[in-house]
């Protein structure tokens, strides 16, 4: 496509709003409570999420979750440009909303499962609205017990 080739976030639902789109970061990585080296998982995170594995992402054409130094670079009329440019405005403008299923630690199970379930008409619309709910509120509820048993 050449210089054909564009991109752009999907337009504002309301004019003069900021950009919104579903999106990630890139993979949720994370340390776990029972690491037997945290230090070491840690120092790998800080490496793969430093200034420097974002500008080796930007010259390889990948585009980093914070843009580093080497994004600046990036010719502003170049896809990669583009690329940079609509992330830059999607996040001032905290247009970013997360996959669905980062919703909770279970609900792309629980989303696949019920999804499986509308497709072949076992499970009504509202059967899965109401399973992504539970899985949801469980998770709430979870959530406020750990942390009241964490302020005592």
């Amino acid at each position: 496509m050449g210089d054909k080739l564009g991109l752009m976030p999907p337009p504002p639902v309301t004019a003069g709003a900021g950009p919104v789109t579903t999106g990630g970061q890139g993979l949720a990585w994370s340390v776990t409570s029972k690491s037997r080296h945290p230090e070491v998982a840690a120092a790998y995170l800080d490496h793969i999420t430093g200034e420097h594995a974002a500008d080796v992402m930007t010259e390889e054409g990948v585009l980093p979750a914070v843009p580093g130094r080497a994004a600046r670079e990036v010719p502003a009329g170049s896809v990669d440009g583009q690329l940079i440019e609509g992330w830059e405005r999607l996040t001032e403008n905290d247009g970013l909303v997360p996959y669905l299923d980062y919703t909770t630690p279970t609900f792309y199970n629980a989303l696949s499962a019920q999804l499986q379930g509308v497709i072949d008409g076992s499970v009504s619309p509202e059967s899965f609205a109401a399973a992504l709910q539970r899985d949801y509120g469980d998770f709430r509820k979870k959530q406020q017990r750990s942390a009241g048993e964490g302020q005592r």
